[in-house]
C-alpha cells in the first residue's frame, strides 16, 4: 500500500498495523515493550489532532486504532515511532538494518459497525493467539488500564516504598515531564534494583503515566460514558496522590464493551497480515527456556550467537518446547 493510495477521512477510525521484516520477533522482554510503548506515547503527545483509541503489542506485529484530523499527522506518528524504536533496538543489539516493513498498513473503519468490529479484532489478538482467555486480562493490549492504574500489582504507596522504588518513580516522572521515552539502559538499571512485586508495580506505573489511549473515546463506541474516566488528585501525607475515577456510566459501558469483545472476536478482511495458526504461547516457552536453561536474562543475547550455536539452540528448542520450526526461526531471527 503506497502513501498515495492510503484511504483516509479526517476524524474517522483507522486501523494501522506494522509487520516486521522477514517476520522476525519484535518483543522478547518487558523492556522491549516498554521502550516501544513510551516511544509511541511520547511521540503521540506531539500530535494533538490524533486520538489513540487502541494499541496492541504482539510478539511479531503491532496493531493500533487511531483517529486523526490530518493524514500527515498519522504518517508522522507511525514513521517516527518505527524509526525511533528501530534505532533503539539496533543500538541495544549492536546491529543495523530495518526492523519494520515500509510503509505501514492501514484500513479505514467508516461507520459504527465497522469500527466496533475492528476494535474487537484488535483487542482480541492476545486471545486468538492463546496468550490469555479473556480480552480484559492482557497487559499488552492495555485494556485493563481503562479502569485501573495498577491492574497487575498492588497499589503503589510511596510512603512505605523502598528507596530504589521511590528513586525509580521519580526518574520515570522526570522523563515523562520532559517528554523523554524510557531507553533500555534506564529500564534495566531501575528494574535490577527491585524485587518481583516492585517490578510489577513499576511496570503498571510506567504504563499508567505514559498511557496515550483515550479510553473515553474507546468505550463511547459501546455505550454512554457520562462524565467518563479521569484522574483526580488527593492530598496524601505531605504530598499528592493521583487517583483514577470512572463514572458509573463509563464503568457500565466498559463492562458492555468487554462482554461484546469476549463474545465476538471481530474480523479484518481488508488488512494484509502474516497469519500463522500456531499459538504465541510457544514464544513464551522459548523465552523461559533461554532464561532458565541457557541462563540468559537478556534473551536477545542469543541473536548474536554464531550460526553453529544457533543451530544447536534450534534443536534444543525444538525438543523442549511446543514451537514449530518457523516460530523458532523467527525467534532466532534466522
Amino acid at each position: 500500500m503506497t502513501r498515495e493510495s492510503r484511504k483516509f477521512f479526517p476524524d474517522t477510525l483507522i486501523h494501522t498495523y506494522q509487520n516486521t521484516c522477514k517476520g522476525i520477533l519484535l518483543f522478547y522482554s518487558r523492556e522491549d515493550r516498554l521502550v516501544y510503548f513510551t516511544i509511541f506515547a511520547t511521540i503521540a503527545r506531539k500530535y494533538p489532532d490524533i486520538t489513540v483509541v487502541g494499541l496492541c503489542l504482539m510478539f511479531d506485529h503491532i496493531h493500533k486504532a487511531l483517529k486523526a484530523l490530518r493524514k500527515e499527522s498519522l504518517s508522522g506518528l507511525e514513521q517516527q515511532t518505527a524509526r525511533s524504536f528501530s534505532k533503539a533496538v539496533n543500538q541495544d543489539a549492536g546491529r543495523s538494518g530495518r526492523l519494520f516493513r515500509s510503509p505501514f498498513g492501514s484500513a479505514l473503519k467508516v461507520g459504527l459497525k465497522k469500527a466496533k468490529t475492528g476494535l474487537n479484532y484488535l483487542y482480541n489478538n492476545p486471545v486468538e493467539k492463546k496468550l490469555t482467555r479473556d480480552v480484559e486480562k492482557s497487559r499488552w493490549n492495555f485494556l485493563p488500564y481503562a479502569i485501573s492504574d495498577h491492574p497487575f500489582s498492588e497499589r503503589l504507596n510511596l510512603h512505605t516504598a523502598s528507596y530504589y522504588m521511590k528513586a525509580a518513580v521519580a526518574e520515570v516522572k522526570t522523563c515523562f515531564r520532559k517528554n523523554l521515552w524510557l531507553n533500555y539502559a534506564r529500564l534495566r538499571r531501575m528494574f535490577a534494583k527491585l524485587n518481583e512485586a516492585e517490578q510489577e508495580q513499576l511496570t503498571d506505573f510506567i504504563i499508567s503515566l505514559f498511557n496515550p489511549i483515550d479510553y473515553n473515546a474507546l468505550v463511547a463506541y459501546y455505550g454512554p460514558i457520562g462524565k467518563g474516566r479521569k484522574h483526580v488528585w488527593h492530598r496524601c501525607g505531605n504530598g499528592w496522590r493521583r487517583e483514577l475515577v470512572c463514572s458509573p456510566e463509563f464503568t457500565c459501558s466498559y463492562r458492555t464493551m468487554v462482554q461484546a469483545m469476549n463474545a465476538n472476536t471481530g474480523s479484518e478482511y481488508d488488512i494484509v497480515m502474516d497469519w500463522s495458526p500456531q499459538p504465541d504461547t510457544a514464544y513464551v516457552e522459548m523465552i523461559e527456556y533461554v532464561r532458565t536453561t541457557i541462563g540468559h536474562d537478556n534473551v536477545k543475547a542469543v541473536l548474536g550467537w554464531s550460526p553453529e550455536e544457533k543451530s544447536k539452540l534450534f534443536r534444543q528448542l525444538s525438543r523442549a518446547t511446543s514451537a514449530a520450526p518457523n516460530q523458532i526461526q523467527k525467534f532466532l531471527q534466522l
